[in-house]
């Protein structure tokens, strides 16, 4: 036979409570962090908004109702006013749950070596073929050439402006190398650009879409010359 015993009497009781997805996984990660069960987290919340309110215990539970319908009960002229209850639909009481504030992203540094490496990173998901063109663009932009580098890692961030993104792409458009090889460094030096200038810390003050617009074939004088009527020189 059970041994039956009156919910007032057990230890501990199952209660079912409804949240929402991201509100259990938030439970969850809580529970895990501080090394505790979910329902100890639970009573220990519970404790904590009880000293927050006051409370040192809960008031005795009401009698059991007998079967059948109640009694109506008259309330005298003279009684006080019922005390207000909570209406079915009235909205729950919310439980304060600490919440750890968002992780900043990484400020960016003081030099154009900074902004390699915090792109870099950034960029370390993406495919080996991509991921070896970006390094390949380092290089470029890095390497010892005559006049020096076209963008040498030491650059200041703050000297990182339009004048730099301008005598860049200048620099790129008169080496001898085929027009494709040309635009696709500027094609990721235009992406290390617009990641820089969206973190925190010294920004360059450049306009990546505007400052370095991809080379044309007029520009780099490739374009085939317009033809001439007969015994007119061009």
């Amino acid at each position: 036979m059970a041994n039956f015993r009156k919910p007032s009497d057990k230890a501990s009781e199952t209660v079912t409570f409804r949240l929402r997805p991201a509100e259990r996984r938030l439970f969850e990660h809580l529970a895990e962090v501080g090394g505790i069960g979910l329902s100890e987290l639970l009573r220990s919340l519970i404790l904590r908004r009880a000293g927050e309110l006051g409370i040192n215990q809960a008031p005795a539970p009401l009698p059991r109702r007998g079967p059948g319908r109640p009694r109506k009960l008259r309330t005298p002229a003279a009684a006080a006013p019922a005390p207000e209850v909570d209406s079915p639909g009235a909205t729950p009481m919310e439980v304060s749950i600490p919440v750890a504030p968002p992780r900043a992203a990484p400020s960016l540094g003081a030099s154009f070596s900074d902004i390699i490496d915090r792109f870099l990173e950034h960029f370390g998901d993406r495919g080996e073929g991509t991921r070896r063109e970006l390094a390949e663009t380092v290089d470029f932009l890095t390497a010892a050439r005559d006049g020096g580098p076209i963008l040498p890692r030491e650059t200041a961030v703050e000297e990182i402006d339009s004048a730099c993104m301008e005598a860049a792409r200048e620099r790129i458009a008169a080496l001898d190398i085929r027009m494709s090889r040309k635009n696709l460094y500027l094609t990721y030096l235009r992406m290390m650009m617009h990641f820089a200038v969206k973190r925190p810390g010294p920004r360059p003050a450049v306009n990546p879409v505007l400052d370095l617009e991809p080379l044309t074939m007029r520009e780099l004088g490739s374009w085939p010359a317009p033809s001439c009527p007969a015994g007119e020189v061009p």
